[in-house]
């Protein structure tokens, strides 16, 4: 276990904002998982339309149908429901291409562990396979993430074109 130990002075002066908090909630309301999760999506969006705009790629937009699909896709790995990989993907992609116009062609990567998003993307980039997906002729895009109970994240993001 990583100990970290702070001067006296700051120890203090986070002891009395917590306790602020606390009192106040509304001023700096607990992080869950939800808000943690959204933020990760949406810097994973970022560095991913950030690469692509490096290589003259359209940016990538958000569609509410993929959203959904990544998102049941790391809670069933999340909840071993499903194992980590990319089984059922092709019922996810049939399933997108039927909600969804002129969806003719799709892809996906997962990743897990407790990893921030420049750690999946930096990861995703590394692989070549991965890399092909986030740089390929996609239009939209759906992320997900859970956490299982041991507190790892699971991650999902589709592409779609």
């Amino acid at each position: 276990m990583k100990v970290h130990l702070l001067p006296a002075f700051i120890v203090c002066s986070l002891l009395l904002a917590e306790s602020t908090a606390i009192a106040n909630p509304t001023l700096h309301p607990p992080k869950t998982h939800v808000t943690i999760a959204r933020s990760l999506e949406d810097d994973i969006l970022q560095l991913v339309n950030k690469h692509r705009a490096s290589l003259g790629l359209s940016q990538l937009t958000t569609d509410a149908v993929l959203i959904a699909e990544a998102e049941k896709h790391s809670r069933n790995m999340a909840n071993r429901k499903v194992p980590f990989g990319h089984k059922g993907f092709a019922d996810r992609m049939k399933s997108i291409s039927s909600q969804v116009a002129n969806v003719r062609s799709g892809a996906e990567n997962v990743a897990h562990g407790d990893m921030t998003a420049e750690e999946v993307v930096k990861a995703w980039l590394t692989s070549p396979e991965h890399k092909k997906n986030i740089e390929g002729s996609y239009r939209l895009t759906g992320i997900g993430i859970s956490k299982d109970k041991k507190g790892g994240y699971y991650f999902t993001q589709i592409f779609a074109g």
